[in-house]
């Protein structure tokens, strides 16, 4: 029987949240200040409904010739927080290998906590073992 240790990668990823910016906008055909609440104020060319119910004889005489305009949208944009780190490991990943890899019948998980884990392998399947690991980029030492 052979003992493998295999180390559980920790790694630090900034958490995400929603980027809440008050955004003002100024109509110049309804003539009136907008405001909006979100991420970004971009613009898209769709029909408006003001434009519409104002008629096209109101809308020719003031020099509009279409429905459609630029229209404000507000976006939703998700940033990256660097003072709130989030830490995360692989640990489930490398059991979850394990078990579906095939190698449960002749091993066992003979340790485990937060930063490795331990298999007892037979000899015969060791050297088999070693190069699944290898094949999955997992950190480990042979005892």
């Amino acid at each position: 029987m052979a003992t493998v240790t295999v180390f559980f990668d920790v790694k630090e990823d900034p958490s995400k949240e929603i980027v809440s910016e008050d955004h003002r906008w100024y109509d110049t055909i309804k003539q009136e200040m907008l405001y909006f609440k979100g991420g970004k104020l971009s613009f898209k060319y769709i029909e408006d409904d003001y434009l519409i119910k104002m008629g096209s004889e109101e809308r020719y005489s003031r020099g509009i010739k279409s429905t459609y305009r630029m229209l404000p949208v507000v976006e939703e944009v998700v940033a990256n927080n660097y003072f709130n780190m989030i830490k995360t490991t692989n640990k489930n990943t490398i059991i979850n290998w394990f078990h579906s890899s095939g190698y449960g019948d002749n091993t066992s998980i003979s340790y485990i906590n937060d930063i490795e884990v331990s298999f007892d392998i037979l000899d015969i399947d060791q050297e088999l073992f070693c190069d699944g690991l290898e094949r999955e980029r997992f950190r480990y030492v042979q005892n």
